[in-house]
């Protein structure tokens, strides 16, 4: 009976040591359950066990072991109080340490959500200082791209004027070699000058129609109003030789004929001056009109540049018409020429001086040379004659034209 109650006691004491050291991780309430569950396994087997009556021959014998096992219990059941304390400190010992994981578990979630949160912010930082600097990046590549758009005209507008005062050299020395004419030929000389400064207006209007694509159609006809006026002085002035040389002829001839000649010079004098005051009225209002016109296209465009395509639009018909005018004229000079190079049959000495003229077979004397080189000469009459046969506008023509002229 003895050991069989300290068999009890010794695994009470060793399942409730097994049960606190294997559940160590348990929470409080579960800790307590169990220690009061293994006082109750102590109590039971703490009772004492109902003997039959002993026997007077066994009764101090088992008085002894009696005593001897009440002092064991009682030992045993002080160590089930120690156990029991030691048990509760435990698992105090082990709900603390449960409670620091739990804490430590909170703190590093939070941290981890903290520093999850830090990192979320420093990307959205990131990303905002790359969206800054990507703004910035493309407000340097527009400014880049509006110096680099403004370098690109200046450049242009130098380059023009430059072509400009390339141009003027190339009038200059025109008009050198006009003054030079000019001492020859006093009278030609103001033709000559005429067309100096038709050249040099010409020179002009080129370089602004490189900076003003919208200026060509009145350059244009400006340019065709200059040159129809250089070739109608220059004809005036062969004309005026040519009528001249019959002065001189008519004089020789007067000494036959003193009445007749007398009359015959003064009335091709009158005719050559009548003509020829005819056709300085023609080029000075040529001028005069092409100069207005380049005077109020450039003040309308000044004033109103919302009108451009429509003064493009009229300086192109008027350029057609001028084209269309120059065509005539040069169809009534090729007929004129021809007039004068054909067989005339002889009249009586009694005529006019334009009669006179025709039997003297006379050609009219060609307009002075362009200051150019014989390479854009080549160039200049290939294009006229791509345009006389209509395998280019006018507007082309006049572009091309000028592109040749302008360069060096």
């Amino acid at each position: 009976m003895k050991l069989s109650k300290l068999s009890s006691i010794f695994c009470a004491l060793a399942l409730g040591t097994i049960g606190f050291t294997v559940r160590a991780q348990d929470n409080p309430e579960q800790a307590a359950a169990r220690l009061a569950l293994a006082k109750q396994l102590f109590e039971v087997s703490a009772q004492p066990v109902t003997n039959a009556p002993p026997t007077n021959a066994v009764s101090s014998k088992e008085a002894r072991a009696k005593a001897k096992a009440d002092k064991a219990a009682a030992q045993a059941k002080a160590k089930q109080a120690d156990a029991d304390a030691k048990a509760k400190q435990d698992a105090e010992r082990a709900a603390a340490i449960k409670a620091k994981q739990d804490a430590a578990q909170a703190a590093a979630q939070a941290e981890a959500k903290q520093a999850a949160d830090k990192k979320l912010a420093k990307q959205q930082a990131d990303k905002a200082k790359a969206d800054k600097a990507a703004a910035e990046a493309q407000a340097k590549q527009a400014a880049a791209d509006a110096k680099a758009k403004q370098d690109a005209e200046k450049a242009a507008a130098i380059k023009a004027k430059q072509d400009a005062a390339q141009t003027a050299a190339q009038a200059e020395a025109k008009q050198a070699a006009d003054k030079k004419l000019a001492k020859q030929q006093a009278d030609k000389a103001k033709a000559d000058k005429a067309a100096a400064e038709a050249q040099a207006k010409q020179a002009a209007a080129d370089a602004r129609a490189k900076q003003d694509a919208e200026k060509a159609a009145a350059i244009k006809a400006k340019q065709d109003a200059a040159q129809a006026a250089a070739q109608a002085a220059a004809q005036a002035e062969a004309k005026q030789a040519a009528d001249k040389k019959l002065a001189k002829q008519q004089a020789a001839q007067a000494k036959a004929d003193k009445a007749a000649a007398e009359a015959q010079a003064k009335q091709a004098a009158a005719d050559a001056r009548a003509k020829q005051d005819a056709e300085k009225a023609v080029a000075i209002k040529a001028n005069q009109e092409a100069a207005q016109a380049a005077m109020q296209a450039e003040a309308k465009q000044a004033a109103d540049k919302k009108l451009a395509k429509q003064q493009a639009a009229q300086a192109k018909a008027a350029a057609q018409a001028t084209a269309k005018d120059k065509q005539e004229k040069k169809a009534k000079k090729n007929q004129a020429a021809q007039a004068d190079q054909a067989p005339v049959a002889p009249k009586p000495a009694a005529t006019t001086g334009n009669s006179i003229s025709s039997d003297l077979n006379l050609k009219p004397i060609a307009p002075p040379a362009l200051p150019i080189s014989a390479s854009k000469a080549d160039r200049l009459a290939a294009l006229l004659t791509k345009y006389k046969a209509d395998q280019i506008t006018p507007e082309e023509y006049h572009q091309q034209r000028a592109a040749i002229l302008a360069e060096p």
